[in-house]
Protein backbone atom coordinates (compact mmCIF):
# COMPACT_ATOMS: atom_id res chain seq x y z
CA UNK A 1 0.00 0.00 0.00
CA UNK A 2 1.59 3.37 -0.82
CA UNK A 3 0.92 5.28 2.45
CA UNK A 4 2.84 8.43 0.98
CA UNK A 5 -0.12 8.53 -1.78
CA UNK A 6 -2.32 8.18 0.84
CA UNK A 7 -1.29 10.82 3.22
CA UNK A 8 -0.92 13.55 0.11
CA UNK A 9 -4.15 12.23 -1.53
CA UNK A 10 -6.61 15.19 -2.64
CA UNK A 11 -8.72 14.34 0.67
CA UNK A 12 -6.20 14.93 3.02
CA UNK A 13 -5.40 17.80 1.05
CA UNK A 14 -8.48 19.90 1.35
CA UNK A 15 -8.49 18.38 5.37
CA UNK A 16 -5.66 19.71 6.00
CA UNK A 17 -6.51 23.11 4.46
CA UNK A 18 -9.79 23.09 6.75
CA UNK A 19 -7.53 22.66 9.99
CA UNK A 20 -5.33 25.34 9.04
CA UNK A 21 -7.95 27.87 8.63
CA UNK A 22 -9.80 26.89 11.32
CA UNK A 23 -6.30 27.56 13.50
CA UNK A 24 -6.20 31.07 14.75
CA UNK A 25 -2.88 32.92 14.08
CA UNK A 26 -0.10 33.39 16.92
CA UNK A 27 -1.05 36.58 18.59
CA UNK A 28 1.30 39.66 17.72
CA UNK A 29 3.90 40.73 20.66
CA UNK A 30 2.53 43.59 22.11
CA UNK A 31 4.35 47.20 20.83
CA UNK A 32 7.52 48.34 22.86
CA UNK A 33 7.02 51.48 24.43
CA UNK A 34 9.11 53.86 23.66
CA UNK A 35 8.84 57.17 23.52
CA UNK A 36 11.56 57.68 25.39
CA UNK A 37 13.89 56.70 22.39
CA UNK A 38 13.34 59.74 19.93
CA UNK A 39 15.02 62.19 22.59
CA UNK A 40 17.47 60.12 23.38
CA UNK A 41 18.59 59.30 19.67
CA UNK A 42 19.45 63.01 19.17
CA UNK A 43 21.95 63.41 22.14
CA UNK A 44 24.70 61.97 22.73
CA UNK A 45 24.28 60.50 26.67
CA UNK A 46 21.27 61.07 28.76
CA UNK A 47 20.77 60.36 32.35
CA UNK A 48 17.63 58.97 33.39
CA UNK A 49 15.88 61.37 36.30
CA UNK A 50 15.05 59.15 39.36
CA UNK A 51 12.01 60.84 39.92
CA UNK A 52 10.32 59.98 36.96
CA UNK A 53 7.82 57.29 38.24
CA UNK A 54 5.35 57.18 34.88
CA UNK A 55 5.73 54.89 31.59
CA UNK A 56 8.53 51.83 33.44
CA UNK A 57 7.97 49.92 30.72
CA UNK A 58 8.86 52.80 28.44
CA UNK A 59 12.42 53.91 30.48
CA UNK A 60 13.24 49.76 30.96
CA UNK A 61 13.01 49.65 26.97
CA UNK A 62 15.27 52.43 26.88
CA UNK A 63 17.88 51.22 29.86
CA UNK A 64 17.87 47.80 27.96
CA UNK A 65 18.42 49.60 24.77
CA UNK A 66 21.80 51.42 26.15
CA UNK A 67 25.33 51.37 27.09
CA UNK A 68 26.42 52.92 30.37
CA UNK A 69 29.17 55.61 29.62
CA UNK A 70 29.88 57.49 32.93
CA UNK A 71 28.83 56.97 36.52
CA UNK A 72 29.81 58.93 39.75
CA UNK A 73 28.28 60.38 43.00
CA UNK A 74 25.05 58.53 42.06
CA UNK A 75 24.62 59.81 38.35
CA UNK A 76 24.76 57.79 35.31
CA UNK A 77 25.00 58.63 31.94
CA UNK A 78 23.86 56.46 28.96
CA UNK A 79 24.24 56.55 25.51
CA UNK A 80 21.67 55.04 23.15
CA UNK A 81 23.24 52.03 21.28
CA UNK A 82 24.38 53.25 17.70
CA UNK A 83 21.79 50.59 15.32
CA UNK A 84 18.94 51.43 17.41
CA UNK A 85 19.43 55.04 17.28
CA UNK A 86 19.82 54.83 13.73
CA UNK A 87 16.70 53.13 13.56
CA UNK A 88 15.44 55.81 15.67
CA UNK A 89 16.87 58.35 13.13
CA UNK A 90 15.25 56.62 10.39
CA UNK A 91 12.28 56.76 11.87
CA UNK A 92 11.52 60.38 12.60
CA UNK A 93 13.13 60.27 8.86
CA UNK A 94 12.45 63.98 7.77
CA UNK A 95 14.55 67.25 8.50
CA UNK A 96 11.45 68.51 9.78
CA UNK A 97 10.91 65.78 12.45
CA UNK A 98 14.09 65.52 13.63
CA UNK A 99 14.88 69.52 14.18
CA UNK A 100 11.46 69.50 15.84
CA UNK A 101 12.50 66.46 18.27
CA UNK A 102 15.60 68.29 18.74
CA UNK A 103 14.28 71.52 19.57
CA UNK A 104 11.99 69.48 22.25
CA UNK A 105 14.97 68.40 23.83
CA UNK A 106 16.41 71.36 26.08
CA UNK A 107 18.99 69.27 28.29
CA UNK A 108 21.31 68.69 25.59
CA UNK A 109 25.12 67.56 26.38
CA UNK A 110 27.57 70.30 24.62
CA UNK A 111 30.36 67.90 23.72
CA UNK A 112 31.77 68.16 20.03
CA UNK A 113 30.06 65.08 18.67
CA UNK A 114 26.45 66.68 19.64
CA UNK A 115 27.40 70.40 18.50
CA UNK A 116 28.64 68.56 15.32
CA UNK A 117 25.66 66.83 15.16
CA UNK A 118 23.29 69.67 15.62
CA UNK A 119 25.26 71.70 12.88
CA UNK A 120 24.54 69.16 9.87
CA UNK A 121 20.32 69.03 11.51
CA UNK A 122 20.74 72.65 11.36
CA UNK A 123 22.30 72.61 7.90
CA UNK A 124 25.04 74.79 9.34
CA UNK A 125 28.02 73.13 9.94
CA UNK A 126 31.98 74.30 9.57
CA UNK A 127 33.44 73.54 6.41
CA UNK A 128 35.41 70.76 6.49
CA UNK A 129 38.89 72.46 5.94
CA UNK A 130 37.70 74.53 8.92
CA UNK A 131 37.03 71.63 11.07
CA UNK A 132 39.74 70.29 13.81
CA UNK A 133 40.65 66.95 13.98
CA UNK A 134 38.27 66.27 17.18
CA UNK A 135 35.62 67.95 14.70
CA UNK A 136 36.40 65.92 11.69
CA UNK A 137 35.92 62.55 14.08
CA UNK A 138 32.59 63.95 14.78
CA UNK A 139 31.37 64.38 11.48
CA UNK A 140 32.20 60.55 10.33
CA UNK A 141 30.00 59.98 13.08
CA UNK A 142 27.11 61.87 12.49
CA UNK A 143 27.27 60.86 9.05
CA UNK A 144 26.64 56.97 10.36
CA UNK A 145 23.92 58.29 12.19
CA UNK A 146 22.07 60.45 9.57
CA UNK A 147 22.30 57.82 6.81
CA UNK A 148 18.63 56.75 5.61
CA UNK A 149 17.18 60.03 7.06
CA UNK A 150 16.41 62.57 4.24
CA UNK A 151 19.40 64.84 5.56
CA UNK A 152 21.50 62.31 4.26
CA UNK A 153 21.43 64.17 0.84
CA UNK A 154 23.54 67.05 2.28
CA UNK A 155 26.08 65.31 4.01
CA UNK A 156 29.65 65.30 2.77
CA UNK A 157 31.21 62.09 1.13
CA UNK A 158 32.43 59.65 3.96
CA UNK A 159 35.61 58.86 2.16
CA UNK A 160 36.58 62.91 1.82
CA UNK A 161 36.21 63.55 5.53
CA UNK A 162 37.84 60.07 6.47
CA UNK A 163 41.15 61.34 4.43
CA UNK A 164 40.78 64.24 6.23
CA UNK A 165 41.11 62.95 9.48
CA UNK A 166 44.04 60.69 8.66
CA UNK A 167 45.73 63.65 7.09
CA UNK A 168 44.68 65.36 10.59
CA UNK A 169 46.10 62.87 12.20
CA UNK A 170 49.42 62.65 10.30
CA UNK A 171 49.65 66.46 11.07
CA UNK A 172 48.60 66.62 14.27
CA UNK A 173 52.74 65.59 15.76
CA UNK A 174 53.81 68.81 13.80
CA UNK A 175 50.80 71.38 14.98
CA UNK A 176 51.57 69.92 18.88
CA UNK A 177 55.53 70.85 18.50
CA UNK A 178 54.95 74.61 17.45
CA UNK A 179 52.05 75.15 19.14
CA UNK A 180 50.59 78.49 19.93
CA UNK A 181 53.70 80.61 20.49
CA UNK A 182 56.89 79.72 17.30
CA UNK A 183 58.29 82.83 17.43
CA UNK A 184 61.72 84.07 14.99
CA UNK A 185 63.29 82.07 13.23
CA UNK A 186 62.83 83.04 10.11
CA UNK A 187 66.66 83.20 8.56
CA UNK A 188 66.43 79.40 9.34
CA UNK A 189 62.86 79.17 7.75
CA UNK A 190 64.07 80.95 4.47
CA UNK A 191 67.10 78.69 4.33
CA UNK A 192 64.63 75.95 4.12
CA UNK A 193 62.83 77.07 1.77
CA UNK A 194 65.35 78.25 -0.32
CA UNK A 195 66.71 74.88 -0.21
CA UNK A 196 63.64 72.89 -1.35
CA UNK A 197 62.60 75.27 -3.93
CA UNK A 198 65.79 75.06 -5.79
CA UNK A 199 64.08 73.56 -8.58
CA UNK A 200 65.20 69.70 -10.23
CA UNK A 201 68.27 68.16 -8.92
CA UNK A 202 69.91 65.37 -11.07
CA UNK A 203 72.59 64.17 -8.70
CA UNK A 204 73.24 64.56 -4.65
CA UNK A 205 76.58 65.82 -5.93
CA UNK A 206 75.28 69.05 -7.31
CA UNK A 207 72.57 69.50 -4.32
CA UNK A 208 73.73 67.45 -1.48
CA UNK A 209 71.06 66.70 1.80
CA UNK A 210 70.86 69.24 4.20
CA UNK A 211 71.45 68.63 7.75
CA UNK A 212 69.99 70.52 10.77
CA UNK A 213 71.83 70.08 13.78
CA UNK A 214 72.26 71.08 16.98
CA UNK A 215 71.67 70.10 21.23
CA UNK A 216 68.70 68.58 22.45
CA UNK A 217 66.36 71.22 23.33
CA UNK A 218 67.08 74.05 20.88
CA UNK A 219 63.98 73.49 18.73
CA UNK A 220 65.28 71.56 15.54
CA UNK A 221 62.23 69.44 15.28
CA UNK A 222 59.67 72.01 16.19
CA UNK A 223 61.81 74.47 13.18
CA UNK A 224 60.93 71.35 10.80
CA UNK A 225 57.55 70.86 12.07
CA UNK A 226 56.93 74.75 11.26
CA UNK A 227 58.03 74.73 7.57
CA UNK A 228 56.19 71.25 7.17
CA UNK A 229 52.96 73.32 8.38
CA UNK A 230 53.66 76.53 6.36
CA UNK A 231 54.45 74.81 3.01
CA UNK A 232 51.42 72.66 3.58
CA UNK A 233 49.35 75.91 4.10
CA UNK A 234 49.94 76.78 0.26
CA UNK A 235 48.30 73.44 -0.59
CA UNK A 236 48.70 70.47 -0.30
CA UNK A 237 50.51 69.62 -4.06
CA UNK A 238 52.75 71.85 -3.70
CA UNK A 239 55.07 69.76 -1.94
CA UNK A 240 55.34 66.24 -1.33
CA UNK A 241 56.19 65.82 2.35
CA UNK A 242 58.60 62.54 3.66
CA UNK A 243 58.38 62.29 7.54
CA UNK A 244 60.62 59.61 9.02
CA UNK A 245 61.00 59.70 12.71
CA UNK A 246 63.89 57.35 13.94
CA UNK A 247 62.73 57.15 17.15
CA UNK A 248 59.65 55.51 16.56
CA UNK A 249 60.07 52.13 16.54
Amino acid sequence: MNTEGSRWSLENVRKLRTELAATPPPSAAPARDERYHAPAALVTSFEVQPAVQTAQDALEHLINDSVLVSEGEGRRRWMLKNDVRKRVLRRLQTEEAIADALHATPDRPRDVVQLTFESYVTRDPRPLDQQTPEELSATLQVIDWLQGTNLASGLPATSDVRVRVEAAALLQPFRALVGNYFRGRTRELAALRDYVGAGKVSSLTEKPPLLIYGPGGMGKSSLVAKFILDALAFGRDTLPIIYLDCDRP
